[in-house]
């Protein structure tokens, strides 16, 4: 399957101060390019508070954001690579945090596509390899193509 990545949704070594400014951002800008609606910003943050995506796991941590389709226009996965580390609340444990350096913020707009792009997605980011040429990456092309197996 071909992951839903592309260029425009890439972002590449991006500075935040924390989870909220990030996403103020990416809420901004996404609604700012029509590929969500307006509730998303709220519908993300709640959806963040209930259910964290920090996922400890590796050297190279990440966070897989997402919320219910009705607030997406699109299927696409939203990459941002950080220059520091960001803390956001663990997947397994709420009550802990884990410091992420790759955020992929995934938007679907039909319920079933959802289990399918996480799955492909996490056959991805649970290797570390993977996430060491998307860290070092700074070109956006070369990032789309890394998620699409393209040489």
């Amino acid at each position: 399957m071909k992951l839903p990545v592309e260029r425009s949704n890439v972002f590449i070594h991006k500075k935040f101060k924390n989870e909220e400014e990030y996403f103020d951002y990416m809420s901004n800008f996404l609604e700012k390019h029509d590929l969500v609606t307006n509730e998303y910003r709220k519908a993300i943050l709640d959806r963040e508070e209930s259910f964290p995506t920090g996922l400890e796991i590796g050297d190279i941590n990440i966070a897989i954001p997402h919320t219910d389709y009705i607030y997406s226009k699109t299927n696409t996965i939203c990459v941002t690579i950080l220059e520091n580390a960001v803390k956001f609340k663990r997947m397994d444990d709420s009550s802990k945090s884990v410091n992420v350096k790759i955020i992929l913020q995934l938007l679907f707009d039909k319920p079933d596509k959802q289990v399918t792009l996480l799955k492909e997605l996490m056959a991805k980011v649970t290797d570390q390899n993977f996430l060491q040429k998307l860290v070092k990456e700074k070109n956006e092309e070369n990032i789309v193509k890394l998620f699409n197996n393209v040489d």
